[in-house]
């Protein structure tokens, strides 16, 4: 009996793809604070953090910063963590968070504290402000 046989060689590659990532996949929810005035104490600051995306998301950061709807009234009339607050985004103050990978439909919370800034300067331009705390996550 015989055998006979071609020996060959070749080579090949596949392809693969990924999505080009959500942005803006994320949602922040804050329950109502106590009305803020001088002289008060800090109150917790809970935010919860949503991945809203199909997708996971890894959040290292959340950070808070705060504006309010008064002329003459601004972040800096109020403590985040103990120090005046910034009113924009670029000078956010960290809230207390655990990086994490928040998977697709999560939610979990960072904490801080807020009160008023007792500046012992009339800050009658707080009288009746809404005040607005803007979150940042990265």
């Amino acid at each position: 009996m015989a055998f006979a046989y071609w020996t060959t060689s070749g080579s090949g590659s596949g392809t693969g793809s990924t999505t080009a990532g959500v942005s803006n996949q994320l949602s922040f929810s804050t329950a109502t604070l106590n009305s803020m005035y001088p002289g008060d104490s800090s109150q917790p600051l809970t935010v919860t953090v949503t991945n809203d995306s199909g997708e996971s998301a890894y959040v290292s950061t959340v950070k808070a910063y705060i504006t309010t709807n008064k002329s003459g009234c601004t972040g800096a009339d109020f403590l985040l963590n103990g120090s005046a607050a910034p009113s924009i985004a670029d000078d956010a103050v960290a809230l207390t968070w655990t990086g994490q990978d928040l998977a697709a439909g999560t939610d979990d919370d960072a904490t801080g504290t807020i009160q008023f800034n007792n500046t012992g300067s009339p800050q009658n331009a707080c009288k009746s402000a809404d005040v607005t705390i803007h979150y940042v996550a990265s």
